[in-house]
């Protein structure tokens, strides 16, 4: 009896085993259909592969799962945009884990080669917020899930991830990253030990770029209190370029609200270690350079961030007696000295100080020094600053070695004082606001390997009065077009800091004007480029721009199109473009038009344009648009 008991046993288990084997190929093509339904049924995306593979004997007692060419394309708002995709998703499992019924245990999860892009729009919905509510629940279940995962180790391999934050202006962008991560996920207390390589981050944050294709390392390691939700750091290190810094401090999330208190200081005290963050500077040879002078660094992060609240912070940046050189070149970079403090100890946005006590750079034997303090940005900017100092731009080549075919030259002259809150501008009452100097750009010349016809700005002179700024005279030559221009520019300083209305006034425009596809990569007949499958959005007009110029051209090229004496006046004005009376002579004729394009509301735009034409050559117009 026992003998037949053992002969079945040992029969069940061979077809269990084999149907393990055979039933996945048999049945594959309905399992992955399947696969994809369910999953599509509960997000909001759609979810796609090419082929999966799902194997036991070959990682027994482990089931491996892979996913090939894994895609997820988000549905409206976001429509057509890709969240992610990735050649291969793998997942190894404990094969009794799933047996058992309870928790599942992923021993790990590896994306290799992932293109992940991250959106936030302006109301601050996100693009992987794309789980679907489940309808069915009409109450919250007092009893916990008895579905659990936990997860030991995962990585990226060879990644790219790209975030757009509209909310907060902020963009960024980490291309060939690498990532690892492990911890033991089924415990409560346990320390999760990361390291992430990423050959090239670019970062943006109101319209600035603060890193630009910066290599960074971090080695994280976090105690965590899955519990709390807290993260508190402890052996961590970030490198970026050639600055080392320190972490220490804790991130808490036990609710939608993230409290931290975080604090960041300089792991080396050398200036060269700062000078690699300049992206001019941080190129190929930079382990040659010659450098001297120190550094000093500390930032810190504290408070409780949210949709109504942001946490304090600070930065705290000091060089003394900065020089370097590199060996090929002849002029050295001398007696760098930078004072920079930032603070918000709340986290008002009104409350942050800005104070630059002191920048002061030699380029050469040709000093620049600028300071600038900032207090209320927010309610009533109180601005004092000032910038004054000489550059011969024909000694950067001299100073930090430029790409293959870049050349550069001419010499800027800058000496400008302010003083005031911009109350006293918004008032009108100019008297009380201090605004004076000068800014000029003469015979600058600049030109590289991709666009050496370069552009040649012959002279470019700025006044400043608490008014306006007074552009004395505009004579330039940007590729072949030839451009000249005059005119002022109204409450520069309101619009630069409170984003009011500026209004600007030309009284001369006139130029020859070339634009060739080639040279300014328009889309034209002859210039072709790739499909463009984007929708087309809204241009939104300014709200808070007040433009006024009369225009006079003496020739325009546009391609093979010539436009002979262009004239009329261009009026930015209440969210619309308006064009009076602007007429030009081509192909042996001539138009003139009117009209306008406005978005009033920024939902729609509204356009309307009145044209007369005269005497055009239609063989001549049917060999333009036919060529």
């Amino acid at each position: 009896m026992l003998k037949k008991i053992l002969i079945g046993l040992g029969s069940f288990i061979v077809l269990l085993l084999a149907a393990a084997f055979i039933l996945p190929i048999v049945y594959k093509g309905k399992i992955e259909s399947l696969v994809k339904e369910e999953i599509n049924k509960s997000i909001n995306a759609k979810v796609d592969f090419t082929s999966y593979d799902l194997t036991i004997f070959s990682s027994f007692p482990n089931l491996s799962i892979e996913l090939n060419n894994l895609s997820v394309v988000n549905q409206a708002p976001f429509a057509g945009d890709t969240l992610a995709g990735m050649k291969q998703l793998s997942l190894t499992i404990d094969i009794m884990s799933v047996i058992g019924g309870g928790q599942i245990d992923i021993k790990s999860v590896q994306l290799k080669e992932p293109r992940i892009h991250l959106i936030v729009l302006k109301d601050g919905k996100a693009n992987w917020d794309i789980v679907k509510e489940d309808s069915s629940k009409t109450e919250a279940s007092s009893e916990p899930s008895k579905f659990k995962v936990a997860l030991r180790s995962y990585s990226i391999s060879d990644g790219m991830v790209s975030y757009e934050d509209a909310s907060m202006d902020f963009n960024m962008l980490m291309d060939d990253l690498n990532h690892k991560g492990k911890g033991d996920f089924t415990q409560d207390l346990f320390v999760l030990s990361t390291q992430t390589d990423i050959a090239s981050a670019d970062l943006w944050f109101g319209g600035v770029k603060y890193l630009h294709r910066a290599k960074t390392g971090l080695k994280v390691d976090l105690d965590m209190d899955m519990p709390n939700m807290k993260f508190t750091f402890k052996e961590n290190e970030i490198a970026i370029n050639e600055l080392v810094l320190g972490v220490d401090g804790w991130v808490a999330m036990p609710t939608d609200d993230i409290t931290m208190d975080m604090k960041f200081d300089a792991r080396k005290n050398e200036f060269k270690n700062f000078l690699s963050m300049v992206p001019g500077v941080y190129r190929e040879g930079f382990k040659d350079l010659k450098s001297s002078g120190t550094l000093s660094f500390k930032a810190f992060v504290k408070g409780t961030y949210n949709e109504k609240q942001m946490p304090g912070f600070g930065v705290n940046l000091k060089v003394q007696n900065g020089n370097f050189q590199y060996p090929s070149l002849p002029i050295a970079v001398n007696n760098v000295q930078l004072n920079l403090n930032v603070n918000n100890a709340d986290g008002v946005p009104d409350h942050t100080i800005i104070d630059l006590q002191q920048l002061h750079v030699e380029l050469g034997n040709q000093p620049f020094d600028a300071k600038l303090s900032v207090r209320t940005p927010v309610s009533d900017a109180d601005i004092k600053g000032s910038i004054k100092g000489d550059i011969n731009f024909a000694n950067i080549s001299k100073v930090v070695p430029l790409e293959e075919g870049t050349t550069m030259k001419g010499t800027l002259k800058a000496n400008v004082n302010i003083n005031g809150r911009m109350s006293a501008i918004e008032q009108e009452r100019y008297q009380d606001f201090q605004a004076d100097g000068l800014i000029q750009l003469n015979n600058f010349n600049y030109s590289t390997k991709e666009n050496n016809q370069g552009y040649e700005l012959r002279e470019v002179k700025l006044t400043f009065n608490p008014q306006f700024v007074e552009l004395n005279n505009f004579d330039a030559m940007l590729g072949k077009s030839d451009v000249h221009a005059d005119g002022r520019l109204d409450n520069l300083l309101a619009y630069l800091i409170k984003k009011t209305n500026a209004k600007r006034k030309f009284k001369r425009n006139k130029s020859f004007i070339r634009f060739s596809c080639i040279e300014w990569k328009q889309r034209c007949s002859n210039y072709t480029a790739a499909a463009d499958t984007t929708p087309m959005t809204l241009i939104e007009v300014p709200g808070n721009l007040d433009f006024t110029t009369n225009l006079t051209i003496t020739k325009l090229l546009y391609d093979n199109l010539i436009l002979d004496h262009v004239n009329g006046k261009v009026v930015i004005r209440n969210q619309a473009i308006n064009m009076e009376n602007l007429s030009f002579n081509t192909l042996s004729g001539s138009m003139k038009m009117s009209g306008s394009y406005a978005t009033p509301e920024r939902k729609s735009a509204n356009i309307s344009f009145d044209m007369n034409i005269k005497g055009f050559d239609i063989q001549q117009t049917a060999k333009l648009l036919n060529r």
